[in-house]
């Protein structure tokens, strides 16, 4: 996800920075929308891998529907998609829904994929978005199943809808795990949402409500729909009149924004997420899978948030007050108040940000205290695994005090990651301890996992990092370990016994199994609308 600098950035310019070395994520909040919802909804955690009946298939090639073999089965529709980002076509993505009996009862089956070509500070990556559900014929969801690759291991979900509960089954490496969600009648599956406007397209000035699973966190979210009016709207083949939809989609206090235009028939043949700057056009086979002569887009170079002022050096500084603004969201409800920083109102969707370089405990932050998962092992941070347990027993060993300990394991985990990979979007720390290799995400997770094997409570932030050769903040994430009375801030991108004036932190998890990744949602809310002022900055 980030910038490691001293490492190829924009890549020269970065080294020239001696010294400077944190990280941006630039596409954390990259998978957050669908094929309408899914495709949109599912580029910041980056590669998903095929599931199911589409396994083993080229997304590039045009493989036969297998489905179509099966009993009674019959194809409903067949759509592709071209994808652009930071208006540069990224790739394109194809929906298939087929009828078919299954167990004697008739079912409808959606597949979903994406492959999309981008680069991360020149790196190029590439990434493979599927997606399978089945609905019985009212609509209700009965099942879904998923890859989803972050980094060398899959995360592979399937869930089951059984008497009143979607139960969900996640495997990732040799962990598996199972949560369970109150499942009602008129809660939907990931493709709900464009299913009901083919079904029953809106009217001008109409209104929806609904609750539908969202792609790739496997939680039910309230998604609002409302119907503008007809408008001429630019396609790829040109413009053509149609009905603008505002979509706004709020879980746990996130919300996600969107546009989508319509036909007459409810298909969806536009969609717009403002965060990353993200444009899906419904199209031909021929011109899905054609080829492109447009600059891949770079996401992290894309997404940097630039800061007005006169800037010295923020990361030194002792304290640093930052006006922060955002365009629609309340920057209060999302920018935390925490032992580094401090957050004013100042009205009009307005803070001032107070970020210090060590901050001092306040009564906020002693109510924020290590919960069981901050000290346990999950799939992303296995502080059990026999590897991780060895690196961790490697560190300060003779070292009593907590604090001690966890600088040193900073410090450990900036020299051990010797090779900075921008390809993988979220390794595990059993991953990253056996690779060595990765971006912030993957310091961020290992220094969590280190931590608790000493028996330390760690958790991950995400929030924005301060990178002078882009001129801006960048999407980041570190790491927060427990020690005596507070969370120390630290991060093992740059291993300084932690955290500067230029982190300005966003959300915090424990990345506990039954969250699952849901710590990104946040960010959305920033990206695309957030205005940055530099007000003071202070040095000793």
């Amino acid at each position: 996800m980030p910038i490691n600098h001293n490492r190829r950035c924009c890549r020269q310019e970065v080294m020239a920075q001696e010294g400077e070395t944190s990280g941006a994520c630039g596409q954390i909040a990259t998978v957050f929308r669908s094929c309408r919802f899914f495709r949109l909804h599912a580029l910041v955690l980056l590669l998903l891998s095929p599931c199911t009946t589409l396994a083993g298939e080229s997304a590039g090639a045009d493989p036969e529907n297998r489905l179509l073999q099966a009993k009674a089965a019959r194809l409903i529709s067949d759509d592709w998609d071209v994808v652009y980002l930071q208006n540069a076509r990224a790739g394109y993505g194809r929906t298939r829904v087929i009828e078919l009996v299954r167990a004697g009862e008739t079912v409808r089956q959606t597949d979903s994929s994406m492959r999309l070509q981008m680069r991360r500070l020149g790196e190029p990556v590439e990434i493979q978005i599927t997606i399978q559900t089945t609905e019985d014929s009212e609509g209700r969801l009965l099942d879904f199943r998923t890859e989803m690759k972050l980094g060398p291991s899959p995360i592979v979900s399937s869930g089951r809808v059984i008497d009143g509960k979607l139960e969900i089954a996640t495997r990732m490496g040799q962990r598996t795990t199972t949560t369970q969600l109150h499942w009602t009648d008129k809660d939907r599956g990931f493709f709900y949402a464009e299913q009901g406007l083919r079904e029953k397209p809106m009217q001008p000035g109409e209104k929806r409500s609904f609750n539908a699973l969202m792609p790739v966190f496997n939680k039910v979210a309230r998604t609002r729909l409302i119907a503008g009016e007809y408008e001429q709207t630019q396609l790829l083949e040109g413009p053509k009149k149609l009905l603008r939809i505002t979509s706004r989609t709020e879980h746990g206090g996130a919300v996600i924004d969107s546009t989508l235009w319509t036909d007459e028939a409810g298909n969806v043949l536009k969609t717009q997420e403002a965060a990353l700057d993200q444009t899906v056009y419904r199209a031909t086979k021929a011109i899905a899978l054609a080829g492109s002569e447009d600059a891949v887009p770079d996401l992290i170079v894309g997404t940097v948030v630039p800061l007005r002022g006169e800037i010295k050096d923020l990361h030194s500084a002792r304290r640093v007050r930052y006006r922060v603004r955002l365009e629609q969201a309340d920057p209060q409800q999302i920018f935390p108040n925490s032992a580094a920083q401090k957050v004013v109102s100042k009205g009009n969707r307005e803070i001032e940000l107070s970020v210090s370089r060590s901050g001092q405990q306040d009564q906020a932050a002693a109510r924020d205290r290590p919960t069981e998962a901050d000290r346990t092992p999950s799939r992303l941070i296995q502080s059990d695994d026999e590897r991780v347990v060895a690196l961790a027993g490697k560190v300060a060993t003779a070292a009593e005090d907590p604090g001690q300990i966890a600088k040193a394991l900073e410090r450990y985990v900036y020299k051990l990651i010797d090779k900075k990979d921008f390809s993988t979007a979220l390794g595990s720390a059993a991953e990253v301890a056996r690779s060595r290799t990765g971006d912030c995400t993957e310091h961020a997770v290992l220094l969590a996992g280190l931590a608790r094997a000493r028996g330390l409570a760690s958790r991950v932030v995400v929030g924005l990092v301060y990178v002078p050769p882009l001129g801006g903040f960048g999407y980041h994430m570190w790491t927060e370990v427990w020690v005596q009375d507070h969370w120390l801030p630290l991060d093992a991108t740059r291993a300084t016994s932690g955290t500067g004036s230029g982190h300005l932190k966003i959300a915090h998890a424990s990345l506990r199994d039954s969250d699952g990744l849901t710590v990104f949602l946040p960010v959305l809310q920033v990206m695309g609308q957030i205005q940055l002022k530099l007000v003071e900055e202070i040095h000793d």
